[in-house]
């Protein structure tokens, strides 16, 4: 394959675009070995199969990600392989600094050093996208965000506490899940993590409440029983749920455990409208973004 097929493969691209225009689009990826990777794809249009083509022109391995090792990179590549710059049109990469800075991005220094005809076409309008949720958030101040990463840790590693909490679902009737990752460069991450605490946040209450103090407990016994009337909780599920949190009650904790705990319980139960309303319009509003980042994902 490497030898034989992969080369013809390689050869006839190359020899596309040394006499055909064509565009590039760029990306920076973490490898699964946790290897920095630039790789490219080309894009150009094949007159003997009448039709636009779109082929992995090559990867490489960097240690450093700097616009100015980007650029050694391609001018390097492009000379090795005899790929004239003047056929180049444009290049498609994400909106970072790094690719797209205005003074000294990697598509700056491209079109200054080697392709002054580079088209500008902007950067990936999905990014445009991300950048545009990231901003709409922020005046939030991360009071979800941080509920989001601290729920995901709570049960990363506690087995015992991530089936309970699949328990406390099937008798709430909520379709459960375990605590979704939030990882803020993924594309509106905070739309997806979102949406499935709102669906999991009754039984998020009835799981930590177990972890308030007891004079807290006393005053939130009311709400609590509420949210199993809501959900139509039997007597027996509820005593349980007793049970669990009898079990969970006995486990050692942690100093950072048990401060992580305390911001949910404090997220969860004594900012409980701040936490919902903020929910909401993150649901909301982030849903018509996300929409549109799938369907140019798609196409």
């Amino acid at each position: 394959m490497v030898h034989g097929l992969g080369k013809t493969f390689s050869d006839r691209i190359l020899s596309n675009t040394r006499k055909l225009p064509f565009s590039l689009n760029l990306d920076e990826a973490t490898s699964s070995s946790d290897k920095k990777v630039l790789s490219i794809l080309v894009s150009y249009y094949n007159p003997e199969r009448k039709a636009v083509d779109m082929e992995h022109l090559g990867s490489f391995e960097i240690v450093k990600v700097t616009a100015a090792i980007l650029e050694n990179v391609l001018d390097t590549f492009f000379t090795d392989n005899d790929i004239p710059w003047s056929n180049l049109v444009s290049v498609m990469m994400d909106s970072c600094v790094v690719m797209r800075g205005s003074k000294t991005g990697l598509e700056t220094r491209v079109r200054h050093n080697h392709c002054p005809q580079l088209l500008d076409i902007d950067g990936y309008s999905c990014h445009h996208i991300h950048n545009a949720s990231k901003r709409f958030y922020s005046p939030f101040n991360g009071h979800l965000e941080q509920l989001f990463s601290d729920l995901h840790v709570d049960h990363k590693w506690a087995s015992d506490q991530r089936a309970y909490l699949q328990e406390i679902c099937e008798y709430m009737n909520i379709p459960g899940s375990t605590p979704k990752r939030f990882i803020e460069h993924r594309w509106l991450s905070c739309y997806d993590v979102g949406l499935s605490t709102q669906t999991m946040l009754p039984a998020y209450k009835v799981l930590y409440f177990l972890f308030m103090d007891e004079e807290d407990k006393a005053l939130y016994k009311e709400p609590l029983e509420q949210l199993y009337s809501a959900h139509h909780v039997n007597e027996k599920a509820q005593r349980r749920i007793q049970s669990l949190h009898k079990d969970l009650s006995g486990k050692g904790m942690t100093q950072q455990g048990r401060d992580r705990k305390r911001r949910v319980v404090k997220k969860l139960w004594h900012e409980d409208t701040k936490t919902e309303l903020h929910l909401c319009v993150y649901t909301g509003v982030l849903a018509i973004l996300k929409e549109y980042v799938m369907v140019f994902q798609i196409y």
